[in-house]
């Protein structure tokens, strides 16, 4: 039995594309896609039946003007935006299919209940509803609740989740994770403080504009966003090492934005390469 996990990346998540695609051309066709977040939107349009060069032609249609309502401001207690757009824009694809009706390839979900902390992986209802559970990055959408749980994004324990495939029986699993371990060295500055918060604020922009560094807007949405991303470089290799896949595939989309959903066609090529790459594993998974 075999699983393809793809992890989340917002639209990094797009390379997963390209995996698919050299994943076809290689001859290896999954039992089952277990998705999170972005591999779990990714997933669940490949188990619907739309083929890679499909979905590539859909990312190209995306332009910057609808990514920003995908996450149109409805601010609450609970997140910055409640989803809506998201999930009508699935439903063009999906409408009410339910999971369990899909035929061939399986399809998992991967979220986490925000009251125990477990990862869940949602393997029955509407695929539209899974998917909005999983990509639910907290504090800029809104939890999914269901059934007494409060789901949000699969990342927050385990964004590239091996151990479902494990869990679920799958002997054979390839991995692939598009948030790349690599990150800037540490720059140590420390802050003179001149005239009381006036000065530490100039002092620091005077350190970014000498180091060229571009001043990220720190809005509520992207601290959520960045705090998120930032939590899941470690949480992966710990998991991975615990878990390990039978064939791990990592395209570097250390260039590409988490918002650069624009760049689609080159994500694209990252995935087909990386994977193409490790070819002769895949192979010999296959025989085994």
């Amino acid at each position: 039995m075999k699983a393809l996990v793809l992890g989340g990346g917002a639209a990094k998540g797009l390379a997963h594309i390209g995996v698919l695609k050299a994943l076809e051309e290689i001859g290896f066709t999954p039992d089952i896609v277990i998705g999170c977040s972005m591999g779990s939107l990714v997933g669940s349009f490949y188990v619907n039946g739309i083929s890679p060069d499909e979905m590539l032609d859909i990312s190209k249609s995306i332009d910057k003007k609808r990514i920003a309502k995908f996450f149109t401001p409805r601010p609450s207690l609970a997140g910055f935006t409640d989803g809506k757009n998201v999930v009508n824009f699935l439903k063009e694809f999906y409408g009410e299919k339910l999971i369990e009706d899909l035929d061939g390839i399986k399809f998992a979900a991967v979220s986490t209940d925000l009251i125990t902390g477990e990862e869940v992986a949602i393997t029955k209802g509407p695929i539209y509803l899974a998917v909005r559970a999983s990509i639910a990055i907290p504090g800029v959408f809104t939890p999914l609740y269901a059934s007494e749980r409060a789901l949000v994004d699969g990342g927050v324990v385990d964004p590239v989740p091996v151990r479902v495939a494990r869990a679920m029986g799958y002997e054979q699993v390839i991995g692939v994770n598009v948030l790349t371990h690599e990150r800037p060295n540490l720059v140590h500055y420390e802050v003179k403080v001149e005239t009381g918060v006036r000065g530490v604020k100039d002092g620091f922009s005077r350190f970014l504009q000498k180091n060229r560094i571009k001043s990220p807007s720190l809005n509520l949405f992207n601290v959520a966003l960045l705090s998120v991303y930032a939590m899941e470089g470690s949480i992966i290799q710990n998991n991975l090492d615990l878990y390990p896949p039978d064939v791990y595939i990592e395209p570097n989309t250390s260039d590409i934005g988490l918002f650069e959903f624009d760049r689609g066609e080159y994500a694209f090529e990252l995935g087909y390469n990386a994977t193409m790459e490790k070819k002769g594993e895949i192979l010999n998974l296959t025989k085994s």
